[in-house]
């Protein structure tokens, strides 16, 4: 998801929204309720000259550090360190 002009809080913040309603969906199923989970990964643009792959690469790298973690989180990649999402509130 792309959020012009929101800086790294806003899109923790949304991207943990996601999160909170994909693991409240329930799927019904005959057997029961099948637990849902998403991990997202955020960046942000450092500056202009940023390109969109090197900052679609450092929110690939937080996903993958989000699953290391644990799963069903959101982690922001800053620009030196990745930052779970309760250390950015």
């Amino acid at each position: 998801m792309l959020m012009p002009g929101a800086d790294e809080h806003a899109g923790m913040a949304a991207a943990d929204g996601i999160r909170q309603r994909v693991e409240a969906l329930r799927t019904g199923q005959a057997t029961g309720d099948l637990p849902m989970r998403v991990s997202v990964g955020v960046a942000q643009a450092r500056d202009r000259n940023d390109s969109y792959a090197r900052v679609l690469r450092r929110a690939d790298d937080a996903l993958y550090e989000a699953k290391r973690n644990g799963r069903n989180r959101v982690m922001a990649a800053s620009a030196t360190t990745l930052v779970p999402a309760e250390a950015t509130k």
